[in-house]
């Protein structure tokens, strides 16, 4: 009965917008003194409403049942409805607010949730546009901060004034010390595509000493520096993989795209842009480490789209023949 009220309520307010004075007051008053109501559904609803409402209290008790969250849905829930808070807010919410960011814990999910995974063989993920949604929520909220709150906030926004948390931090495995077998070229291997006999367990482990894994998804493991290979076969064609490997920045996705910054002391930096606010930019400069760099927007004098790939030339100029083409097999069968 309560939620049937809570979402009555909700529906009222989608169609005839957030009730004003006496109304908007004793709303407030009435739900906001069951929130917390120490039930996660109607604590979902009433967290929801009361920053419709533009509760001054909502921030402080929505923040703690975010850091007390048995699961990630739960956590990200209040995360997502707190980016819409305009009232409430000190410095130090702030600052608990943004921090989560860069210090989210690690994810925790109910036995309903991991089963919709294992009914379809596959362990539970954030997905690879997991990152883009909290990039997005991010600036939601920073929507909504001033120019100087912004600049106060910077270190914060940007996770500068973090440490990184070792639980998040994702090093890439130590890869064997290896020597140039050949600077492998498309003739030379191109006509040897699709052979019978290739073994996909064997490119497999290429995939893993080339540290592919560290910026490419593949099923349910790898980051999400560069393109999703989930069912990499379906969509491209042996020969299509084969040059992305060998010759990388032929074709650069936009969505992948590095950014070439001219500096005004002469120097160059090119990266990937993760995050910018209002008097910087945050640059990934190493995707195999997790290198980032801060650019003081006044220290650019120019930047443009960088044609040159994130991936390296010669990634694979370090193993056989045989191995690049199992390599490539192992990308173009079905994703288990």
């Amino acid at each position: 009965q309560v939620l049937l009220m809570l979402r009555v309520i909700e529906v009222a307010i989608a169609r005839h917008g957030v009730p004003e004075g006496e109304l908007r007051t004793l709303a407030l008053q009435k739900l906001g003194r069951q929130f917390p109501a120490g039930s996660w559904a109607i604590d979902r609803e009433l967290s929801s409403l009361l920053v419709a409402l533009d509760s001054p209290e909502v921030v402080a008790a929505a923040l703690k049942l975010r850091d007390e969250a048995p699961t990630q849905a739960e956590a990200i829930h209040y995360q997502s409805v707190l980016a819409k808070a305009h009232s409430g807010w000190t410095p130090e919410l702030r600052r608990r607010y943004f921090i989560w960011f860069h210090r989210r814990p690690e994810p925790t999910s109910t036995a309903e949730y991991e089963r919709w995974f294992a009914e379809v063989g596959l362990k539970p993920s954030n997905g690879a546009s997991f990152e883009g949604f909290m990039k997005a929520m991010k600036h939601e909220a920073m929507a909504g901060l001033s120019d100087g709150e912004k600049g106060e906030l910077a270190a914060w926004i940007t996770g500068a004034a973090l440490t990184p948390s070792p639980t998040r931090a994702n090093p890439a495995p130590e890869r064997p010390a290896r020597v140039v077998v050949s600077h492998w070229k498309m003739e030379q291997l191109e006509p040897k595509l699709g052979e019978k006999g290739r073994d996909t367990t064997a490119g497999r482990k290429v995939y893993g000493e080339a540290q592919c894994t560290v910026c490419h998804r593949l099923g349910n493991e790898g980051g999400a520096v560069g393109p999703d290979l989930t069912g990499a076969g379906a969509r491209y064609s042996r020969a299509d993989l084969l040059r992305s490997l060998l010759e990388p920045s032929a074709v650069v996705s936009e969505q992948y795209q590095a950014t070439l910054f001219s500096l005004k002391d002469g120097e160059t930096v090119a990266g990937r842009l993760v995050d910018e606010t209002a008097d910087r930019f945050v640059v990934l400069v190493d995707p195999l480490t997790g290198g980032r760099m801060e650019i003081r927007k006044s220290a650019v004098q120019s930047r443009e789209a960088s044609h040159v790939s994130p991936m390296p030339e010669g990634l694979v100029d370090t193993f056989s023949a045989d191995e690049v083409l199992d390599l490539v097999e192992y990308l173009a069968a079905p994703t288990p």
